[in-house]
């Protein structure tokens, strides 16, 4: 109740980024502090670590690189399906449930051309799926259970609480970013 963690339903992940694998290169791969990961980190280059805990499990650099799922994040654009709403804003500044289907950004096949959009509230997917033609930023958590789906990149500045209860799938097309805040840490859990 008070926020805290239960240590006995914490499972083992794994952070992977393949990215460049040269010395010189920024690392693909930065946790920050205040960053409690529980599982492994694999990079096929660097890893910054700038004050995270690591438990049961180890920062993995120069690895192998991994073999990630395909996803064709175009697939999943319910451009022209019934019951989507489409919406052009590029700020949303109400937060809480949201349900349903929703499509942000120019038509499907068009270039996003720089579209993105911002969430300022906390967004609950409440059997939700959110797909954005361009990136997307939620400057509040991320919970419940759904999609994200952005054909650019995904920003999560007020982090997430993914917890056993929360089914939800982040896919970014471009880089994800996640960051938690001071006292209210992000929790990826499986």
């Amino acid at each position: 109740a008070d926020g805290a963690l239960d240590e006995d339903d914490l499972v083992e992940g794994e952070v992977v980024a393949n990215g460049p694998n040269e010395e010189e290169a920024p690392a693909p791969l930065t946790l920050d502090s205040g960053v409690r990961l529980v599982g492994n980190a694999r990079s096929t280059g660097k890893i910054d670590n700038l004050g995270a805990v690591v438990e049961r499990g180890e920062l993995k650099p120069f690895s192998e690189k991994q073999k990630l799922p395909e996803i064709s994040i175009e697939a999943y654009d319910p451009d022209g399906k019934d019951g989507v709403v489409q919406r052009s804003e590029s700020v949303v500044t109400e937060g809480g449930p949201i349900h349903g289907f929703h499509r942000f950004g120019p038509p499907k096949g068009s270039d996003p051309g720089g579209y993105g959009v911002t969430f300022q509230g906390e967004v609950d997917l409440q059997g939700t799926m959110i797909f954005v033609n361009g990136d997307v930023t939620l400057e509040k958590p991320l919970k419940g259970t759904g999609a994200l789906i952005a054909t650019g990149k995904v920003t999560l500045l007020g982090g997430a609480n993914m917890k056993a209860d929360s089914l939800a799938a982040v896919v970014a097309g471009g880089d994800m970013t996640i960051k938690g805040t001071a006292g209210a840490p992000s929790l990826f859990n499986g």
